[in-house]
């Protein structure tokens, strides 16, 4: 229960933190009509999910290791 409880806590932080960056990270919307914005938003979009993916195993990780 309590690894469950820190990781969703895990989760959110992540997920607010990363949310308050996607402002400044997506490109201008006037770029789509040439196609740069969608190839833009798809290498964002995976590199964003690694780097998520990457700190909530380290995070989670690190907890468990001060918790246990």
């Amino acid at each position: 229960m309590k690894r469950a409880i820190i990781a969703g806590l895990t989760i959110w932080v992540c997920y607010q933190e990363l949310d308050s960056d996607l402002g400044f990270w997506l490109p201008a919307v006037g770029g789509m009509d040439q196609g740069y914005a969608l190839a833009q938003i798809a290498v964002l979009a995976i590199v964003a999910t690694i780097i998520f993916g990457g700190a909530v195993s380290l995070a989670y990780q690190t907890l468990t290791w001060i918790f246990e």
